[in-house]
């Protein structure tokens, strides 16, 4: 079983403390902390919207200096950190007997989009995510004719892909590029195996699946997208049937969702 997942770069966290990172190349106001310390000793009965007035600034901007303030969502939102996601895969995985087998990066274009962190932080933009390989205890196959030589030395035996991302979110906002897909599929499966993809999305994991000769089942839970899924693969296959309630795509209403993750982890 392989998930790909990235880390949460920026995740809220109300028990983190209010920081902010400071930037006096980006200030639009001229007062520091030390002129407002220097206010205070002066005035020593002046509250910040005094000191404010004083100085010839906002109030905001007294409690930002003074108090480090996050100054991108203000003093009263969440601070974010990283957030490890493998972690929790692996222990939901060894609580149904699965083991994390391999893990593979997948380096992708810079995500500048959703990394407006950049401007105002040192962290980094974001530009990779993982994938997981989780293994259930038994026999398994190492098959050296899944790939040709030249395949195994540039990306068989790596741990980092370089991949383009997909230009476009437009029908699906976590699309992946179908290469990825090719990559997993080739290599941990054989010509007519079965590849189960139980968040279908844009139908991407299916279309490299009948590309690499392999059967799929795909499951979608929003019509909207098991229909986008139909067309991509029907364009792949024309004659393949997809219908609703055919065996190879089944549209799966919220109400009659299964559990998930209960299901994955128990059936494989």
């Amino acid at each position: 079983m392989v998930i790909n997942i990235a880390d949460i770069l920026a995740f809220q966290d109300l028990n983190m403390p209010k920081i902010m990172g400071l930037n006096p190349a980006n200030r639009k106001c001229g007062i520091t902390k030390e002129m407002i310390l220097k206010a205070k000793a002066e005035h020593p009965d002046y509250n910040r919207y005094q000191l404010a007035k004083h100085l010839n600034c906002s109030e905001q901007t007294i409690d930002r200096r003074l108090n480090g303030n996050n100054i991108r969502g203000g003093k009263y939102a969440p601070g974010t950190h990283v957030k490890l996601v493998g972690g929790n895969l692996e222990s939901y995985a060894y609580e149904v007997g699965l083991f994390l087998y391999d893990k593979r990066i997948w380096h992708k274009d810079p995500a500048w989009a959703n990394s407006r962190w950049t401007t105002n932080t040192l962290k980094a933009v974001s530009e990779t995510e993982d994938l997981y390989i989780f293994w259930k205890p038994g026999e398994y196959e190492v098959n050296r004719n899944r790939l040709t030589p030249k395949e195994w030395k540039e990306w068989g035996y790596r741990q980092i892909w370089e991949i383009p991302s997909v230009r476009a979110n437009n029908i699906h906002p976590a699309m992946f590029p179908i290469e990825l897909a090719s990559r997993v599929i080739r290599l941990y499966t054989d010509p007519g195996d079965i590849v189960l993809d139980p968040f279908l999305g844009s139908g991407t994991t299916a279309v490299a699946a009948v590309q690499c000769n392999r059967h799929f089942i795909g499951f979608e839970m929003m019509e909207k997208y098991a229909e986008i899924a139909r067309n991509n693969i029907a364009n792949v296959v024309p004659s393949l049937d997809l219908q609703e309630n055919s065996p190879l795509l089944e549209s799966t209403l919220k109400n009659k969702t299964p559990n998930i993750r209960s299901s994955l982890f128990d059936n494989l």
